[in-house]
């Protein structure tokens, strides 16, 4: 199964740990769950303004983070995962996480049994294979209560909201 993991960070805790702070904490984190996936890793990364950057790479925490140096800068909030591959191939970035999909940014890990049935029933796009789409494009059309309603599997969940500036956490098991 993947590893997700993310922070958000307050004014007061930005100024403490300085501006690599974000970037160390999220390297740590990234590395400290290698052993949940090492299929691919990917980050996202919300400023104080809002906007975000998304960079993920087929490659276990260790090599993606010594890659993406300063991936972190700036942040006041990020999201993390790594990557056990379950369906779609993870030498398409497309299936790797972080997933965009409208104005939510997410990242999952668990197993979507009925993924090709919500884009079908819901008539949505479907850009990679990965089952984790699913669950992202629910939520951005039909909102995050009644995405959590349709989904059929194991997922532990969190999305950023770039039309809130909100972060959200779910767990669901049925």
């Amino acid at each position: 199964m993947c590893g997700i993991s993310g922070a958000i960070l307050t004014d007061e805790t930005l100024n403490h740990i300085g501006a690599d702070g974000p970037a160390i904490l999220a390297a740590r984190l990234g590395i400290a769950m290698q052993a949940r996936g090492t299929d691919a890793t990917g980050i996202a990364r919300f400023t104080q303004s809002g906007r975000y950057k998304i960079a993920k790479l087929d490659v276990p925490a260790n090599k993606f983070f010594s890659k993406r140096r300063g991936i972190g800068g700036g942040s006041r909030a990020f999201l993390v995962h790594t990557r056990a591959m379950t369906k779609g191939d993870p030498t398409n970035p497309l299936n790797n996480h972080p997933i965009v999909y409208g104005g939510i940014v997410g990242i999952h890990n668990g197993w979507i049994s009925n993924d090709d049935e919500i884009f079908k029933n819901h008539q949505l796009t479907r850009y990679g294979q990965v089952d984790s789409e699913a669950v992202f494009a629910a939520i951005a059309e039909l909102g995050w209560r009644k995405a959590l309603e349709t989904i059929e599997g194991a997922a532990a969940l969190a999305w950023f909201d770039t039309d809130t500036d909100r972060m959200h956490l779910a767990r669901q098991d049925n």
